[in-house]
């Protein structure tokens, strides 16, 4: 059954929280597998050797760390107990893959992409994809209707990088709202 634009924006009044995952909804999923995932896969080994004495790195390898050791128990290959950085890195580097190719949605993956992502867009190595880019955008979505604005959240660990997601952050009503 089809609905109406002004079915979805009365639901919206009704509701507090409008929960969106990145993937397909703020920007399209050929960015997020062909931008962001591989940028992962090819920057982890650089990326945890340049931070690897940052306290966020260190929480990072923790969490990792902490994630690998339960998942030993179901038959996945422990991480080493060095803390060298020589002999850990190239460990989590192949757990981070394994993880990825199993399409986890653990809590310490999410984190450490999205730290990475948030470091990227920073430095420039990642552009964001505006909403106009991808012929969207959410104007007279009903996310502001009536004078209701509705909170904007996301289920991933990648949160903090999301409003540079979309390049310049301030130039769309939705990362307006979702940067407030």
């Amino acid at each position: 059954m089809k609905r109406r634009q002004e079915d979805f924006a009365n639901l919206v009044n009704e509701v507090d929280i409008i929960m969106l995952d990145i993937e397909g909804t703020t920007t399209s999923i050929s960015f997020v597998k062909e931008e962001l995932f591989p940028y992962v896969r090819q920057e982890i080994s650089n990326y945890l050797k340049e931070t690897w004495d940052t306290q966020l790195t260190k929480d990072d390898v923790a969490a990792l760390t902490r994630q690998v050791s339960e998942d030993a128990r179901a038959g996945v290959e422990p991480l080493p107990t060095s803390h060298s950085p020589e002999v850990l890195i190239p460990a989590l580097v192949a757990t981070v893959a394994a993880m990825m190719d199993a399409d986890s949605k653990v809590p310490a993956l999410k984190a450490l992409q999205g730290h990475m992502w948030h470091r990227a867009y920073l430095n420039g190595a990642i552009t964001g994809q505006s909403e106009s880019s991808r012929g969207g955008g959410y104007e007279g979505s009903g996310v502001s209707e009536g004078g209701h604005s509705a909170s904007l959240t996301t289920r991933s660990g990648a949160l903090p990088c999301h409003p540079l997601l979309h390049s310049p952050p301030e130039s769309t009503p939705l990362t307006q709202q979702a940067c407030k």
